[in-house]
């Protein structure tokens, strides 16, 4: 008997919108078929039994192919409940070239078709395009293909550029690097008085051979950097790279180890902005 508040013809819309009545019972698709008629999915059975009915009460030829997927649709149920719209009409002057798009309008299942020879596109009801099968199975096979392919990786994000505080990448100029030399010379000093604080507590007077003997180095290759110069003239205050601190001549410096007192000097260098 037919289902209260739904017509034949929206059942065998939403079937064959959904691939067929075989495919809808491969897939367990009838209470997906009767929510979207607006019913409860309680009431998949009495859908299922009334488009047995409906399939029942056509000639064989044309409930054959009710039964059938997508690929093997034809009007002939369109035809047998007097379907002779003006959408029928204009489908049965055009070839479909191609199917774009899938929608669902007002509970209705839509395709975006491309006409033959016209540049306009439409969209039409799943049933109008129904006996469309190959460009129903290109369209299938397309979203397949789509659903398949993995999710693109943003170009270049595994190499995004440094950043600083602020989260804006910082170029390096003429006056970055100017700025950088400041920040050097400003905290060059406090950590050479630091130094001389360390010095003076280990005991270590202003000779520079009897500083250095005291650290156990006699090998000036063993400077780690220079921190600074000292209140006696011609004098610096070095770091070893065994940690401890001592000072050293002007002379002696120069003589054995002039990179490291180059070093300081480019460390503590600060030019003009740039304009």
């Amino acid at each position: 008997m037919p289902v209260p508040m739904v017509t034949d013809l929206a059942i065998i819309t939403e079937v064959a919108g959904m691939g067929g009545s075989t495919a809808v019972s491969k897939g367990g698709l009838w209470p997906t078929i009767a929510q979207r008629l607006g019913l409860k999915s309680a009431r998949a059975g009495e859908v299922q039994r009334r488009y047995a009915e409906i399939l029942d009460s056509m000639p064989r030829d044309s409930s054959d192919e009710l039964l059938t997927d997508v690929d093997g649709e034809s009007d002939a149920g369109a035809d047998a409940l007097g379907d002779a719209s003006p959408e029928r009409a204009a489908r049965d002057e055009g070839i479909v070239e191609r199917i774009l798009a899938e929608r669902m309008h007002k509970g209705r299942r839509m395709y975006r078709v491309k006409w033959e020879g016209a540049d306009e596109t439409t969209w039409e009801p799943a049933e109008l395009v129904a006996h469309c099968r190959a460009e129903l199975r290109a369209w299938q096979r397309e979203q397949s293909a789509n659903a398949a392919q993995p999710p693109r990786e943003r170009p270049g994000a595994s190499a995004a550029p440094a950043r600083g505080r602020s989260g804006a990448t910082e170029p390096f100029t003429a006056l970055t690097a100017n700025h950088a030399r400041t920040r050097a010379a400003a905290t060059a000093e406090p950590r050479a008085r630091a130094a001389r604080k360390r010095s003076a507590s280990d005991g270590a007077g202003g000779g520079d051979d009897a500083a250095i003997v005291r650290c156990g180095l006699l090998d000036m290759d063993e400077v780690a950097h220079v921190v600074g110069p000292t209140s006696v003239a011609l004098q610096w205050l070095v770091a070893w790279r065994s940690g401890c601190v001592s000072v050293v001549s002007n002379e002696q410096l120069k003589s054995a180890a002039p990179h490291a007192l180059f070093k300081w000097y480019e460390s503590t260098l600060v030019l003009d902005d740039v304009a």
